[in-house]
């Protein structure tokens, strides 16, 4: 619903519960869904996104690098997160700053990379 009808929506509420679930523990196939969507988001709502941005961040920071999500949603993930370093340097670095230190490193790399 949130990928086809944003505007029917009430992504105030709906996407930090969402975002809540992060990282998904069950039906790890939901995965290119739910970041997909999130991507999504961001390319039509970043205010949204970047309000929420720790919690965006931690969930990214803890499926990046690993075999939970698709290589071409890793991508896109990649993608974003070099987007939102560029656009939000601030609230990257203070999200990144609130990560475990092993998560804020995988992060960084990934930005980096």
């Amino acid at each position: 619903m949130m990928l086809s009808n944003t505007a029917c929506v009430p992504l105030e509420q709906v996407f930090p519960a969402v975002l809540s679930f992060l990282p998904l523990k069950e039906d790890l196939e939901e995965n290119s869904t739910v970041y997909s969507c999130l991507t999504f988001l961001y390319s039509q709502t970043p205010a949204l996104v970047v309000e929420h941005l720790k919690a965006v961040l931690s969930g990214v920071s803890q499926v990046l690098g690993t075999k939970d999500i698709k290589p071409d949603i890793q991508n896109t993930l990649l993608l974003f997160l070099r987007d939102v370093t560029q656009r939000y340097p601030q609230e990257v670095q203070a999200a990144v700053l609130a990560l475990p230190a092993e998560r804020a490193a995988t992060l960084t790399a990934a930005a980096a990379s």
